[in-house]
């Protein structure tokens, strides 16, 4: 498989992501006007989103469709390309981190968050909340892989097709 056809598969895989991040980060906001601390995740999934939908229209309308692109458009990708990579390598850290823990440590902490809850979904305990944060962290390890190659075959690209954005310099 060559690198584009890798490219696209990934900007496709990327597009659902970039859908619910969006959504996602739209209704955060308002919650986290009132909590600032969510502020910076709410930045990170705007940006990812961004770079998403930027780099798909790069690999449409300049790479595959060979027409000329704004330069604002590689300017877009490149910030939010910034970001996006923090965020890839912030939750692939988590991710690798989380599957490093034991399974005795990750109890302790579920049973201390647990009774702190003061109302519980029916059948919902320890061993259901454990085995859902390991399929998510196995979901978000794919994920973060998938952004981190992304993001490299991006960057490469915008260099590779310089030429679509009108300047040759840089």
């Amino acid at each position: 498989m060559n690198q584009l056809t890798l490219y696209k598969v990934l900007t496709f895989i990327l597009l659902p992501f970039a859908v619910i991040f969006g959504i996602l980060a739209f209704f955060m906001l308002f919650v986290a006007l009132a909590n600032p601390a969510l502020l910076f995740p709410v930045f990170m999934m705007v940006g990812f989103t961004i770079y998403t939908i930027c780099s798909t229209i790069f690999l449409f309308r300049g790479i595959i469709n060979n027409q000329p692109c704004k330069s604002s458009l590689k300017d877009w990708i490149k910030v939010n390309g910034y970001v996006s990579s923090a965020m890839g390598v912030m939750t692939l850290l988590n991710t690798i981190t989380l599957m490093n823990t034991s399974k005795a440590e990750l109890r302790k902490y579920v049973d201390q968050m647990l009774a702190m809850q003061t109302s519980k979904p029916a059948g919902f305990d320890a061993d259901a909340f454990i085995k859902m944060m390991s399929t998510m962290s196995w979901g978000l390890l794919g994920f973060a892989v998938i952004l981190i190659i992304h993001l490299v075959y991006t960057f490469s690209f915008l260099k590779k097709y310089q030429h679509l954005f009108g300047n040759t310099q840089q």
